[in-house]
C-alpha cells in the first residue's frame, strides 16, 4: 500500500508539470489537468501487438493518455515497459505493476487518479 501511494504521488507530480487548461464553459473543475481524456485498463498476458493496437485505437479516437496496470509477474511488467517505451517517452502511457488482480487495479486507478484526468 505504501509503495502504491508513493508511486501515485510521483505520477501525479510528473503530470502536474504539464497541465492542460480549458475554459469553464468546456470543463468542470479542476480546469487545469494533465489529461482531459484518459483511459485506464488492467491487462494480463496480452501480446504486445494487441496492447499497441489498443493504445493506438484510443489515441486515434481522442484520448490523450492510457493508464495501464499489468497484472503479471514483475519481469513481464518490465517487458511491457521496454516494448512500449516510445509511448511512455511521449507521455501518452503510464504503466503500473500488478496490484494483485483486476478489481484491485481498477480501484487503485479510481482512488489515485480521480482528480488528475
Amino acid at each position: 500500500e505504501a509503495v502504491a501511494q508513493e508511486f501515485a504521488a510521483s505520477v501525479q507530480e510528473k503530470h502536474r508539470q504539464s497541465m492542460v487548461c480549458l475554459p469553464p464553459e468546456f470543463a468542470k473543475e479542476p480546469l487545469c489537468r494533465p489529461h482531459f481524456a484518459a483511459v485506464e485498463v488492467v491487462q494480463r498476458r496480452e501480446p504486445i501487438r494487441t496492447v499497441i493496437e489498443f493504445i493506438e485505437h484510443y489515441l486515434v479516437v481522442g484520448f490523450n493518455h492510457v493508464y495501464m496496470s499489468v497484472d503479471d509477474a514483475a519481469d513481464k511488467v518490465e517487458d511491457y515497459r521496454t516494448a512500449l517505451k516510445p509511448y511512455i517517452d511521449r507521455n501518452v502511457l503510464t504503466i503500473y505493476g500488478s496490484f494483485g488482480g483486476q478489481t484491485k487495479g481498477h480501484l487503485f486507478f479510481q482512488r489515485t487518479l480521480r482528480n488528475s484526468t
